[in-house]
């Protein structure tokens, strides 16, 4: 099989599945290198109407290029499950690419900016990273700032350590964050370990934070919010090796929200689309528009890991995390019957079953068995 077209030809060998993608060995043409074939990824791309792949190979003259298939219109994160759980190390959940979920060592890559206009799935993303880490470390400690009032994070009350709702609370959370970090760096010393349990912290919405401390209204506000920007970029810089992890997200990705100092510390990046083709400069770097040209779908997200990217498709909001922890045995019953009936389902906000009436333990009770009993009714706790 061959692909043809007016600016490149190969040919095609034997195909072979590997995860999602087909791959294939192609042998290049007279003329044509590995660097040319690459610029010309996206045209071909385009041709086959499938995201492609090119990589090099052992063999001279020949590249391997991978066919993978479109991105799902949805994704459910319980089918994740078991890859997350396998996962060799402790790594960010960031999504479901197009060879399956995308799995980022927090060793790598320490620190994580979540960008993105309003309503592209911001929220939903930092609760399935906070959620998912706990499911890899339960040991783990993971904050949640949101200084728009926390109310989007109160179902996760009972996942994760605390959910911070003021500034003053986060200036206090992160002065802790300072001390730990002076601790650990002496214990690191003395005893010439960097193996730590982990701490992770997400904060939502930073530019309040930025804002605020901008602000010329409140002068004892604005310091404190100096103060959080200080201490948040001596974590960036510091904590990488210490087990100090930072997740800011925000709606404005610009250079005013995200100054150089923070940004040049966080090499991971989740951002869904973006307004201005500026806004994509800031998040991914000067001419680069692609944040800019997402589609804007809800879920649908850019992952840029120090400098190269790839597409992915975030969880839907409608997932059975309840049982994953197993809080609630009745409420996991119930996400289970309604997962069956093809129900779309908040795991956080259903309510309970309601329990059986009296009026119709009494007709059960009363009615005769077989052996001349009488039935008794089991209650589930």
């Amino acid at each position: 099989m061959a692909l043809r077209n007016p600016q490149v030809s190969f040919r095609l060998g034997r195909l072979k599945r590997r995860g999602r993608a087909l791959v294939g060995l192609y042998r290049l043409p007279p003329g044509e290198s590995f660097a040319s074939l690459q610029e010309k990824e996206r045209e071909l791309a385009s041709a086959l109407g499938e995201q492609v792949q090119i990589t090099q190979t052992a063999w001279p003259g020949c590249v391997e290029i991978a066919r993978f298939p479109a991105l799902p219109r949805t994704v459910s994160l319980s089918d994740a499950l078991p890859v997350i759980r396998k996962a060799n190390e402790f790594s960010w959940c960031l999504g479901e690419g197009v060879q399956g979920p995308v799995l980022v060592p927090l060793r790598e890559y320490p620190h994580l900016l979540v960008a993105g206009a309003t309503g592209g799935g911001k929220t939903n993303a930092l609760k399935v990273i906070a959620e998912t880490l706990k499911v890899q470390r339960p040991d783990a400690t993971v904050v949640i700032a949101d200084l728009k009032g926390g109310y989007d994070y109160k179902p996760l009350l009972d996942t994760v350590d605390e959910v911070i709702r003021d500034l003053d609370r986060l200036h206090v959370w992160m002065q802790q964050l300072v001390t730990t970090l002076t601790e650990r760096e002496q214990e690191a010393w003395e005893r010439g370990t960097t193996h730590f349990t982990p701490c992770v912290t997400l904060i939502d919405e930073f530019a309040t934070v930025t804002s605020t401390a901008n602000s010329k209204v409140d002068k004892e506000t604005a310091e404190m919010a100096k103060a959080i920007l200080a201490m948040v970029n001596t974590i960036l810089q510091k904590g990488r090796s210490l087990g100090l992890h930072l997740v800011i997200a925000t709606q404005r990705p610009d250079a005013e929200t995200i100054p150089g100092t923070l940004r040049a510390n966080m090499d991971a990046l989740l951002t869904f689309h973006v307004t201005t083709q500026v806004q994509s400069g800031v998040v991914l770097g000067p001419g680069h528009n692609e944040a800019f040209e997402l589609p804007p779908i809800p879920g649908r997200a850019l992952v840029s890991l120090g400098g190269s990217w790839n597409r992915c498709r975030y969880f839907d909001g409608s997932v059975d995390i309840t049982s994953i922890f197993n809080i609630r045995r009745r409420r996991s019953w119930a996400l289970r019957s309604a997962s069956r009936s093809g129900a779309s389902v908040d795991a956080w906000m259903m309510k309970l079953p309601p329990g059986p009436s009296s009026a119709f333990l009494a007709r059960r009770n009363s009615r005769p068995t077989s052996r001349g009993g009488s039935c008794t009714s089991r209650m589930v706790n």
